[in-house]
């Protein structure tokens, strides 16, 4: 038993030991690697799988086809939209350069709040303002993978939280 135990040590010990638990873990390691990287056809299809089971993503808000650049007050009774009959309307504006390539990011269309007057037309009062609703939202940035290149580029996903306006409102000025 005690000569077992000597041969057993000595193997442990020796080179090829170290070299084989070497290439096993280099073995695991490797198709570890690979699993996060994806080559770009299968980038999207990965990247909303992950958003969907991983990262709640708000649904798209409707978008008027002709939203207006300023302050609104000419439409401010007529429209129907949460957006539109808000004191601080806003509108929607589409940043393609991100991922999911397509969200939705509000901008304030006034710098006061609309408000009626006696004859019940609107006007816009600059003493309140029309501050952004920030809202944190995860978005997969695109990176490619270490020794990928020519025309085998494969790349990974890393979560990135990005701060985005959801609406604007209307609020007292600090002094």
């Amino acid at each position: 038993m005690l000569l077992v135990t000597y041969n057993l040590r000595d193997y442990l010990d020796s080179s090829i030991f170290s070299l084989q638990v070497f290439v096993f873990l280099l073995s695991l390691a490797v198709p570890i690697c690979m699993h996060h990287c994806y080559d770009k056809e299968g980038l999207e299809t990965v990247a909303r799988k992950k958003l969907q089971s991983h990262y709640h993503q708000p649904g798209f808000p409707t978008q008027a086809s002709s939203a207006p650049i300023s302050c609104p007050l000419d439409l401010y009774q007529r429209d129907e939209s949460l957006k539109g009959r808000s004191i601080s309307p806003w509108a929607y504006v589409k940043m393609p350069e991100h991922f999911p390539s397509t969200f939705y990011e509000a901008r304030c269309l006034c710098e006061g709040c609309i408000l009626l007057n006696d004859e019940n037309e609107p006007y816009e009062d600059n003493s309140h303002n029309s501050a952004p609703v920030v809202q944190s939202r995860v978005f997969l940035k695109r990176e490619l993978c270490e020794g990928s290149g020519g025309d085998d580029r494969r790349y990974r996903l890393i979560p990135e939280n990005v701060n985005v306006t959801v609406a604007c409102t209307c609020v007292r000025p600090l002094y």
